[in-house]
């Protein structure tokens, strides 16, 4: 083979070399070590909600457990528990439990307790006109009188009249009682004159106008009215509607069992609080324990106006002299309560002011409302 075509030879076979070269694929990269995974970090948990303060506060009802007003005021202690979330636990003391029966108010100035109920004429040593706010004989009908306690008007003398004291009320916050009975007695009461002599338990202006017509007052609380009877401490008693008094087994003593709305056509005791327990709720429970207390009044009256119907039946089965109380008497009692308002009023000027405002509400009710 000549030396040229040896040339073109070799030429020809770096050519194809080079286009095999060309057409061939590329080597894969070098694999890379994969990077070990990122450990996750972990979230941390979010701060856990703050637990719900618990306000724990102490009141006391003016009647013994057992009591329809008493299983009032508890009713209002478990509704605003629950509806609260257990934030606001109200725990009911019976009469006595935390300080002396019919102290309650004292005892929520002092704030030896959170809150209560009990009479407007238990307070009467303090206020002349507390008693007509409890009841005011021949006076208004139980939806009249605790209409006139939710007015306005009505609010701003009751805060007048508690001013100096460290004591909330709250307008329509209280228990409505339909009327009371006239008196049990051991002895018939048929005109006025068989009143001169007697010696019976009485409250407030009930007990002051029944001892303006001769009648030996003593006051003392409901729960002990039993014993004194039966100790012939006193000769009857007045105390409250026949379902209240059923439950102090009252139908034991006192024959004699007069019904009449003259004396206390109504009652209205009040739910009180402690001003500082007062204020230092949070504005949410404030707005749950005054619409709970509105919302109980009326619970309360219709539950015991039905029973009261079943219980003066109770006392008549019971062997007890049920009858209405004479007319005669009736009208003795109502002059002597209005003689007795007139005098009280003059010789204080809240007194007069709270009575026009009772009296100016009845006018304006009945003549908006007739009645046949």
């Amino acid at each position: 083979m000549g030396k040229k075509l040896l040339v073109l030879l070799v030429a020809a076979i770096a050519i194809i070399g080079l286009v095999v070269a060309a057409c061939a694929p590329e080597a894969a990269p070098p694999e890379e070590e994969e990077a070990p995974p990122e450990e996750e970090e972990e979230e941390e948990a979010p701060p856990a909600a703050p637990e719900q303060e618990v306000i724990k506060w102490v009141g006391q009802s003016h009647v013994p457990a057992g009591n329809p007003m008493f299983a009032s005021l508890q009713r209002v202690a478990d509704t605003v528990r629950a509806a609260s979330g257990g934030r606001l636990d109200m725990q009911v003391e019976a009469a006595g439990g935390v300080c002396p029966a019919t102290k309650e108010f004292d005892g929520c100035d002092s704030g030896v307790i959170d809150f209560g109920v009990t009479c407007y004429m238990y307070w009467m040593d303090k206020f002349p006109c507390s008693g007509i706010l409890t009841m005011r004989a021949g006076g208004m009908s139980p939806c009249e009188k605790y209409l006139w306690h939710c007015s306005e008007e009505a609010g701003d003398l009751i805060d007048e009249m508690v001013k100096d004291y460290d004591v909330k009320l709250i307008p329509g916050c209280g228990v409505l009682c339909p009327p009371e009975l006239f008196l049990h007695c051991d002895k018939p009461v048929n005109k006025p004159g068989d009143l001169k002599g007697l010696k019976l338990r009485a409250a407030g202006d009930g007990g002051a106008i029944l001892a303006e017509m001769g009648v030996g007052t003593v006051f003392m609380p409901a729960g002990e009215i039993f014993e004194a009877m039966n100790r012939g401490v006193i000769d009857g008693f007045e105390c409250s509607s026949p379902t209240i008094d059923w439950s102090l087994s009252l139908q034991e003593v006192g024959h004699y069992v007069y019904a009449s709305g003259c004396r206390a056509p109504h009652e209205y005791n009040a739910f009180l609080m402690n001003m500082d327990s007062w204020n230092a709720l949070p504005d949410d429970l404030k707005v749950l324990v005054e619409e709970v207390n509105r919302s109980e009044a009326f619970k309360y009256y219709s539950e015991v106006t039905t029973k009261d119907m079943v219980y003066l039946q109770e006392f008549r089965d019971y062997g007890c002299d049920v009858s209405l109380l004479s007319p005669e008497v009736e009208v003795a009692f109502i002059e002597a309560a209005n003689k007795y308002f007139d005098e009280r009023a003059a010789g204080d000027a809240l007194m007069a002011r709270v009575l026009k405002s009772m009296r100016d509400f009845e006018a304006a009710f009945r003549s908006t409302w007739s009645r046949p």
